[in-house]
């Protein structure tokens, strides 16, 4: 595999933290500037969003320069880790359909790169809030295969797991490797002419005539980039920077600390679903809302169970990284009850982020020469691959999001 330029120096995944005026900046040439020193864009975020935008973006021919305050793999945000959940099944047809879409964004990425980013497992949903049947109709409207399951055939079919209702099984469902993703599109990225820097932290975004300069620390150096369009994928970074550029036109953006923990198969060749698990009626578990996957290169033949909802409300800058000891207390519950396959001791205890909007769905839109990238809400990274060709479709002018990702869409909706 190429690797990627990192040009280095200071440290936040997705971005910078602060926006400021023409006037902070400190002109000074930068290095590598392409042809008339004008990009035609500058992505603010080398996460998964950012580097799948960087890839699309230099796939097009388009001048590219992506940023990020860290190296890529960091786990200040919300894009590291081995394993994340890529599925069809979603209790919405819009996003059964959006992942079809997803689907053939990723290989071309991994046809593109030669990398394998993706690991087909099947996924399980149960549970009375799960509602199967009715996830089953929408795969059959969408011609995705499918099978229904009694609890007692699920069971058998998977012993180290209990169920209590009807199961749906997918087979198009598996782990998505988010670390090697990251690393491969920036790597496919440099390699077709994209400008990488990692350890580079933009600071200000602002007009300058025809253009936008992105001021960035680059080591010891404040360097402005001229660029046509900004794309902010930033992350749990983008709600301050949307503040600051939108003001009270910015969407809601809720940021809360999430806990995942890893647990171990009592039977190291067993081989595990991905699963959803939802009964709201749980109340001595706070209502079960449950996710699990196989937990990928990082911990083989263990199993990352985590709670969908739950998390504390915090900011990219203030997260203290600690895992809540009650979360902990109902997943080793959880574990114990309906996973015995799993050692219900978790070895690996971990906080990551979510950036959630009132209504779960993402914000894709442009303002002038900003477009905004924040798919999110926890369940953004499956979409990725597919989120950076559509960005790159929106600056090319031959694409456009979706309406209810739109700003348009957002403002309407009910504050968190």
């Amino acid at each position: 595999m190429t690797e990627p330029h990192l040009s280095s120096s200071a440290r936040a995944q997705d971005g910078g933290e602060d926006v400021g005026t023409a006037q902070d900046a400190v002109l000074t040439e930068p290095a590598g500037s392409k042809v008339d020193g004008v990009y035609d864009l500058v992505v603010i975020g080398a996460g998964l969003m950012g580097a799948c935008t960087a890839w699309a973006a230099g796939r097009r021919g388009l001048r590219t320069a992506v940023l990020d305050q860290f190296e890529p793999g960091h786990p200040h945000g919300s894009s590291h880790g081995t394993s994340r959940i890529f599925r069809r099944v979603y209790p919405d047809p819009f996003y059964v359909e959006l992942t079809a879409h997803a689907a053939d964004s990723w290989q071309r990425l991994e046809d593109d790169t030669g990398v394998v980013l993706r690991r087909f497992t099947g996924a399980v949903d149960h549970g009375p809030d799960r509602e199967p049947h009715r996830l089953a109709q929408w795969l059959s409207d969408a011609s995705v295969p499918h099978e229904l399951l009694s609890a007692e055939e699920a069971g058998k079919r998977w012993p180290q797991m209990r169920f209590t209702t009807d199961a749906l099984y997918h087979p198009d469902a598996g782990v998505l490797d988010a670390d090697l993703a990251v690393v491969s599109a920036l790597a496919r990225a440099s390699s077709d002419g994209v400008d990488v820097h990692t350890s580079a932290k933009a600071t200000m975004v602002a007009p300058g005539g025809d253009h936008v300069v992105v001021q960035v620390i680059i080591g010891d150096e404040r360097v402005p980039l001229r660029t046509r369009r900004v794309v902010l994928a930033a992350g749990p970074w983008n709600q301050p920077w949307l503040a600051r550029l939108l003001g009270k036109s910015a969407p809601a953006l809720t940021v809360t600390q999430q806990q995942v923990m890893h647990f171990r198969q009592r039977e190291p060749a067993e081989d595990w679903p991905v699963i959803v698990h939802r009964d709201l009626a749980r109340t001595d578990l706070e209502g079960i809302g449950v996710f699990a996957l196989p937990a990928g290169r990082a911990a083989p033949r263990a199993v990352k169970v985590g709670e969908h909802g739950h998390g504390t409300v915090t900011t990219a800058e203030g997260r203290d990284a600690q895992v809540d000891p009650a979360s902990v207390e109902r997943l080793v519950r959880y574990v114990d009850e309906f996973l015995p396959g799993l050692s219900p001791e978790p070895f690996l205890k971990l906080s990551c982020l979510y950036t959630r909007t009132p209504t779960e769905d993402f914000v894709i839109d442009t303002v002038g020469p900003l477009v905004v990238c924040s798919p999110c809400s926890g369940h953004g990274a499956k979409f990725g691959a597919y989120i950076g060709e559509l960005v790159t479709s929106m600056i090319t002018g031959d694409g456009s999001p979706p309406d209810r990702f739109t700003l348009r869409a957002h403002a309407s909706a009910p504050a968190p």
